[in-house]
């Protein structure tokens, strides 16, 4: 959350000039909501997300579509998530906490394993919700400069995913290529509320501001993604995904008012308009392996995306600020292991994981970076229903300028149910 950064710095009279320049502002503070990564599937979840060597359901049209390849019969597969955001704010010393839910569709699909001769040909069809733009944020304090008391109020909601269509073969007795076409759709509702009010000499209010601001961005883009996975007798599993560019389109409104108030005078202002602009978010490569014995299954992968050859390429206005994402943003490495433990004789496997997300961008000071860890557990009934379920909770803490330092945690509770036909 850092939006409310910029807007506590603004005062009271805005001018027809700084109005006509925030739109562009705003869009380069879109960008940090492109880096999420919110995670599918409980079974993959429980597992910190170290899915890429394993793969060998739905998921793997999110994590690696080669793993499509190990489906022998007809799966349909459906799940939710719930988030609950915890933030806690510091606004010149003032701590205010905050906490939202939300409960949304993670995935659902239908995998269709196609009879051939030798080897396996599958095809996958489905959605997946891979980035969530959920959370909100408050803030109160003095702010010494302006010599006032502020209150802000930030809500964000929404998400983005692909609508994919898979396929995956076996090109070799143990190597399996797949690849998937994700059609990304989705919308980001963000809107801010800052309350002031300016104190003279003697503590007393003598001018209220309120500032309303709402964004709406419809996000729409077409992708390709591929991926391999070779297996070395029943032991060790190898993936590999390469994920290249995609161009996003964004159609973004927004509308602005602020509200200035003293004894004797009220003075209303509002703007709002709406533009397109197109960003590309860079390659990303992903590897992960999977070691399977009697009774335990290790996994990790690694996953590697460089957010600095992020950029615009439309409109011609915006392609001066391409540089800025060189200074703000860095390469980041994710990395995540997983255990599953089957309990012998019962259907039940345990699971647990860890994983480190750095932050992708460095404009801000990162107190401590992203990391989570993972429990889950599942269940199989007459080997055709699997039901999943995952917790997993992820904290990080940076100071969006000097004087906001914020605290976030986000847990959250995976749900899968697979059926086998």
């Amino acid at each position: 959350m850092t939006r409310i950064s910029s807007i506590c710095g603004f005062g009271f009279f805005l001018l027809s000039a700084l109005i006509i320049k925030i739109p562009s502002a705003w869009c380069q503070e879109e960008m940090v909501i492109l880096t999420r990564s919110f995670g599918v599937g409980a079974r993959a979840m429980g597992m910190g997300g170290a899915y890429v060597g394993v793969c060998d359901d739905f998921t793997a049209t999110q994590f690696n579509p080669a793993g499509l390849a190990q489906i022998r019969r007809i799966e349909i597969q459906t799940g939710l998530s719930h988030l609950f955001a915890h933030h806690e704010g510091a606004y010149y010393g003032t701590t205010k906490k905050d906490m939202t839910g939300y409960t949304r569709i993670n995935t659902i699909g239908v995998v269709f394993p196609y009879p051939v001769y030798r080897g396996s040909l599958v095809f996958a069809a489905g959605y997946n919700r891979a980035i969530s733009f959920d959370g909100s944020a408050t803030f109160t304090g003095y702010n010494p400069v302006q010599v006032a008391k502020v209150d802000a109020l930030e809500l964000e909601n929404g998400g983005l995913g692909p609508i994919t269509l898979a396929s995956a073969v076996d090109f070799l007795k143990d190597l399996s290529l797949g690849f998937s076409l994700d059609i990304w759709m989705g919308k980001d509702e963000y809107s801010w509320q800052v309350e002031k009010h300016i104190l003279d000499s003697f503590g007393n209010v003598y001018i209220d501001s309120t500032l309303n601001d709402n964004i709406s961005t419809k996000f729409t883009g077409i992708t390709l993604k591929f991926g391999c996975l070779y297996r070395m007798g029943s032991t060790l599993r190898v993936g590999a995904v390469i994920s290249p560019p995609i161009t996003l389109t964004a159609e973004e409104t927004w509308n602005m008012s602020d509200e200035v108030r003293d004894v004797d005078t009220t003075v209303f202002s509002s703007w709002s308009g709406d533009y397109t602009y197109k960003i590309r978010r860079p390659f990303s490569f992903a590897a992960g392996l999977s070691l399977s014995f009697a009774f335990l299954l290790l996994t990790a992968d690694w996953s590697y995306t460089d957010w600095r050859q992020m950029k615009y390429t439309y409109p011609a206005e915006f392609l001066r600020k391409n540089p800025g994402f060189r200074n703000g943003y860095r390469a980041t490495t994710r990395t995540r292991i997983g255990l599953e433990f089957p309990v012998p004789r019962t259907g039940l496997r345990l699971r647990g994981g860890y994983g480190v997300d750095p932050l992708a961008y460095q404009c801000h000071q990162i107190k401590k970076d992203r990391h989570y860890f993972s429990l889950g557990a599942g269940i199989t009934f007459t080997g055709k229903v699997a039901v999943d379920l995952a917790f997993v909770r992820e904290e990080w803490e940076m100071a969006t300028t000097g004087y906001i330092v914020e605290d976030i945690r986000h847990d959250k509770i995976f749900f899968t149910a697979t059926f086998r036909i």
